[in-house]
């Protein structure tokens, strides 16, 4: 009854096509090829992903692999390690919607990977648990839509909970209609409506969820039974395609007809070439098949599919080759995983280009790879200059070529086959430059219709030194607008009097400051839009100005001035290189010249009759591919291109940012040759190298706009690579999902590794990083992606990369690294508090010593003044009163007795007041400058009145805390002491100043008398004097004595206080 209704449900419309074996030349598809050499871990490719971080996975029979297109990161089993992936052998990798990578093992069982240990959680059959998997050889891997992982395995399906951890298994029963058909799983999909197909050893299932059973199409129609289903998808229309293992089958599901392909039907049932091992739809809605012998590419309009024949030097790789997998990653790369063969990575060519070659096999192909000059007319007839092989004109096919090559016995035959330049003049003459024949021209202009037949005159015979001419190697021909032909040469610059049919030449010559700089004209000659001549050769760039162009043949050869333009290093806004080898005027009218190892400049229409021109450069720094820059041209877009030997660059002169293309682009070879190059009437443009010659159409380029994701891939410390949760070591995750990371203070010598997951050209992915608090601006490396500090401080940092695809789009956002070195233990706050702590208590304790003592010396001298004063002092003075006593008592005439006495009053009179002096130096209490000016106006205060000396003093309460050592207040009291009693006994005065001021620790001390003055020249040096002056010097200071302007004397101290 079921079987009735679904045959009423299904319309089926059954159509078992034939496809004719067609074999594709695959133009505009580029192979790249990857094996066991390039570092994976085995060459059978069963099973191709790409992470939600950007990674691709690959599973092979000896090991999981991980590639960042630099690395492969091989994963395998270990014995000793349960933490590692239990079996080598992989069928299987899928990535569930929580970024959960599921690996399916030959032997092992499922393996769940923990991205942030980067190691493997194990799920085998347990024969004890009925809830464990329900065999350890598992083929295919889905989740549903409801979070369910869905388990194909060769002994049954299982249906794993992952929030339960349970497994709920089906198992083919024959008694049972609704089972699953086989037990043997080894595809399965989910549709875009939530439907579950399951593919398998016995044909296809679809999954009844509502009532938790299988509709088998075997059972429905007898095509599907007994078919082995190895793949499945669902296209863009809705359709779903199912590959088996003897033909290719399409079920429409908007209108249940089903249709088979069958590759080849001279294979048998069972042959490989009929094999659908994989199936994926690509970016363009194409849709790719990898068969047991090859990759087919489906034709929609011709409802077909059509067999890949790689264009590559290892072309059987596809031929006669099993492909087991098939992959589209995010920037629309196919994956192909093969038997035995490795990987191949397909994409489209960057550049959508024609290449002509020589092919030995055919004798109309270019017939010599070296193309040295191009040419193409305005009817689009191509001409092309070869070394060795003459000159080739592309045949109207647009595939062959008619030779145009010396023949000794034709006269008109051109006299050389190495063509260096060629040109069709406005009245239709071509004109045909070789390396080493001079020049030919042919006889009549050009007829289309008798284009085999062109006779040559050759002046390489009239091309000689009596002809003013002088070399045969030519390098360029160029058509100004007046129609005068130049010739550039390997000795001078030549012009072509058409009405005396000769040349004149112009040759270097050192005497004369406006002959042409250098004989070696390159292949450089363009007239500027104010009718300016340029020249360029190997030693600076030359300009001819509009006047001398134009009256050239009539002017005499040294009356034609050069204006010579050279490099400066010391100015960037000069030429870049002396050797100009190549120029190209844009639609602006500005001049770009490519030189030999400066790369190209510059020059701006308004620049042009600038007495010193300026000029902008580019070069490598720039982005160019090299320095060296054979050829430039202009697209309609604007673009300049360079060709060199790296390859082609294009600068995008709006932005000033640069576009590398070689041969990961389309290009055979990045080897380009001088002068051959042209830009076509349509737009096209053509560069000739070692390899033949490319055309180019600059609206067909394929950008690749995929923004790739940014990882950090590794952190080594010392060099060597840090493992996770290592004792000692800071990872305590994978350097893949770290967002921070602690270091001590003694790894602060680290380095970082980085990738782009662009898969395209990653050895042209660019990278920009810096490290926040170290680096002060971005840094860009180039397609270097690694970094090393060294010695970074403690503290916090944040490690920033950017990078870009193959075509410069950025990820901006990048991945940025947290980064904490630790202070050493001397360094940490608590240690600095402690530390604190412990010196501060240390320096108290001193502070507190060194006061007591202070104040006990204090208490000693205040002891000892006392005791001088009231011991010493009194007995001194009863000395002196007892002697007076005694002078005055006795009744003697004798007057030695008499001497005596009066001597012993007046000394101890006068150690009573030096004693006094002393007392009043030991006295802390009398520390201070204001104290010590008291004490000396104290001690002469009787005198000065005696005298009638008047003594001042002013403003002295200042200097009440200014505190004096016993040492300085000593020296300074006696320097003082001794002037004032000079001015006292010597000058006469009436009046003695004594001033202090204080400026920082600058003592300043006078004194000043109105006396008499002295003579300084006459002044007799005493001991007093002396005195004076060691006692300043020896307290680090200065004395001066002064003859005033009003005949006075002043006595000037000036010293540091101590």
């Amino acid at each position: 009854m079921i079987k009735i209704k679904l045959n009423i449900f299904f319309t089926i419309l059954l159509f078992s096509g034939i496809i004719n074996f067609i074999i594709a030349q695959s133009n505009h598809l580029k192979f790249t090829h990857l094996f066991s050499e390039h570092g994976l871990s085995q060459n059978t490719v069963h099973s191709i992903l790409q992470d939600s971080r950007g990674f691709m996975w690959f599973a092979t029979e000896d090991g999981l692999d991980r590639y960042d297109g630099y690395n492969f990161k091989i994963y395998k089993n270990n014995p000793q390690d349960n933490s590692s992936i239990s079996d080598n052998f992989i069928w299987t990798i899928y990535e569930d919607r929580d970024s959960v990578l599921w690996v399916g093992t030959n032997n092992g069982g499922l393996c769940k990977y923990d991205v942030y240990l980067d190691s493997f959680i194990s799920f085998k059959n347990d024969p004890a648990d009925s809830n464990s998997l329900i065999f350890n050889n598992v083929r295919a891997i889905v989740e549903d839509s409801f979070g369910n992982l869905w388990i194909g395995t060769e002994e049954g399906l299982d249906k794993y909970n992952k929030r339960e951890g349970i497994f709920t298994h089906y198992k083919y029963n024959p008694n049972n209609s609704h089972s699953i058909s086989n037990n043997v799983v080894l595809a399965l999909y989910e549709d875009k409506d939530g439907v579950l197909w399951i593919g398998s050893d016995r044909g296809l299932d679809k999954y009844d969820r509502a009532n938790d059973r299988f509709i088998s199409y075997s059972r429905i129609n007898k095509k599907f039974e007994n078919n082995i289903v190895l793949s499945i998808v669902q296209d863009n229309k809705q359709k779903l395609w199912i590959g088996t293992i003897n033909s290719f089958i399409m079920i429409n599901l908007s209108t249940n007809n089903i249709k088979k392909f069958i590759m080849d039907s001279l294979e048998n049932k069972n042959g490989n070439i009929n094999r659908i091992n994989a199936i994926i739809e690509d970016d363009e809605k194409m849709l790719w098949a990898g068969s047991g012998e090859g990759l087919y590419k489906y034709e929609k309009q011709k409802n077909s599919f059509i067999r890949i024949n790689p264009d590559i030097s290892n072309a059987d790789i596809l031929l006669n080759n099993n492909i087991l997998s098939l992959f589209k990653d995010n920037s629309g790369i196919i994956w192909i995983g093969t038997a035995e063969d490795g990987l191949l990575k397909l994409s489209r060519e960057v550049l959508q280009i024609k290449h002509y070659k020589h092919d030995p096999s055919n004798k109309e192909s270019l017939n010599q790879n070296t193309v040295r000059s191009i040419f193409q007319e305005k009817n689009e007839t191509l001409w092309v200059g070869t070394l060795g092989g003459g000159l080739n004109r592309l045949k109207k096919d647009g595939e062959n070529f008619f030779v145009y090559k010396n023949n000794v016995k034709n006269k008109f035959s051109i006299n050389d086959n190495s063509i260096s330049a060629i040109i069709k003049d406005k009245l239709g003459f071509l004109w045909v430059g070789t390396w080493s024949g001079g020049v030919n021209k042919s006889i009549s202009p050009i007829d289309t219709k008798q284009l085999n037949e062109i006779k040559f005159i050759n002046f390489k015979k009239s091309y000689s030194a009596i002809n003013s001419g002088g070399s045969n190697i030519i390098q360029s021909i160029y058509e100004d607008t007046n129609g005068q032909i130049w010739i550039g040469t390997g000795i001078g610059l030549d012009v072509y009097d058409k009405q005396n049919n000769k040349f004149i030449k112009f040759i270097y010559n050192p005497n004369n400051p406006h002959s042409l700089s250098n004989n070696m004209v390159q292949s450089c000659l363009i007239e500027d839009d104010f009718g300016n001549l340029w020249i360029g050769t190997w030693n600076g760039l030359n300009k001819l100005s509009n006047s001398y162009r134009k009256n050239v043949l009539k002017l005499k050869n040294q009356d034609v001035k050069f204006e010579i333009i050279k490099a400066n290093l010391q100015n960037k806004f000069s030429l870049s290189d002396d050797r100009v080898i190549s120029v190209y005027k844009d639609n602006e009218g500005n001049l770009w010249f490519g030189t030999y190892g400066g790369g190209v400049n510059k020059l701006s229409v308004n620049k042009l009759n600038s007495e010193t021109p300026k000029f902008k450069r580019y070069n490598i720094e720039d982005g160019l591919n090299s320095n060296i820059i054979y050829c430039i041209q202009g697209d309609n877009n604007g673009n300049i291109w360079m060709s060199s030997d790296n390859g082609l660059s294009m600068l995008i002169p709006n932005d000033n940012t640069v576009r590398n293309y070689d041969t990961n682009d389309g290009l055979e070879s990045n080897q380009f040759f001088w002068g051959a190059s042209f830009k076509g009437n349509n737009g096209k443009l053509f560069f000739g190298g070692t390899k033949g010659f490319y055309v180019l159409n600059p609206n067909q380029i394929r950008t690749n706009r995929h923004i790739p994701k940014i990882v950090i891939t590794d952190f080594q410390i010392f060099n060597k690579p840090l493992k996770i949760n290592n004792n000692g070591l800071p990872l305590t995750q994978s350097i893949i999902t770290s967002d921070e990371i602690k270091l001590n203070s003694a790894q602060n010598v680290f380095s970082i590794e980085f990738a782009s997951l662009d898969f395209v050209s990653p050895q042209k992915n660019l990278y920009t990083y810096m490290m926040e608090g170290f680096d002060k601006e971005w840094i860009y490396s180039g397609n270097r992606r690694f970094v090393t500090y060294t010695n970074l401080d403690p503290g916090t940092y944040l490690f920033k990369v950017r990078g870009s695809n193959n075509d410069g789009i950025w990820n901006n956002e990048g991945k940025t690294l947290k980064i904490i070195i630790s202070p050493p233990i001397w360094k940490t706050w608590w240690f600095i508090a402690f530390a604190t702590i412990l010196i501060g208590g240390l320096v108290a304790s001193i502070i507190y010593l060194r006061i007591r003592n202070l104040f006990r010396i204090e208490r000693i001298k205040t002891k000892i003044a006392a005791d001088l004063h009231d011991n010493i002092g009194s007995s001194l003075t009863g000395i002196s009163i007892l002697s007076e006593v005694i002078s005055k008592k006795i009744k003697t005439d004798d007057d030695d007795v008499k001497y005596s006495l009066k001597t012993i009053s007046k000394n101890s009179r006068k150690l009573i007041d030096d004693l006094s002096d002393i007392v009043w130096l030991v006295n802390p209490k009398r520390e201070s400058l204001y104290d010590l000016i008291l004490r000396l106006r104290d001690t002469y205060a009787e005198l000065l009145t005696y005298t009638s000396i008047s003594f001042k003093s002013e403003n002295i309460k200042a200097l009440e805390k200014v505190i004096l050592t016993m040492e300085y207040r000593q020296n300074i009291f006696l320097i003082f002491k001794e002037a004032i009693n000079n001015s006292i006994t010597h000058s006469n005065c009436h009046e003695i100043i004594l001033d202090a001021s204080i400026k920082g620790k600058r003592l300043e001390m006078t004194i000043k008398d109105n006396g008499t003055g002295f003579d300084i020249e006459k002044i007799k040096k005493g001991n007093g004097l002396d005195n004076m002056k060691r006692r300043a010097r020896d307290i680090g200071g200065d004395l001066q004595l002064i003859r005033a302007d009003d005949g006075g004397t002043i006595i000037k101290f000036v010293g540091d206080i101590l």
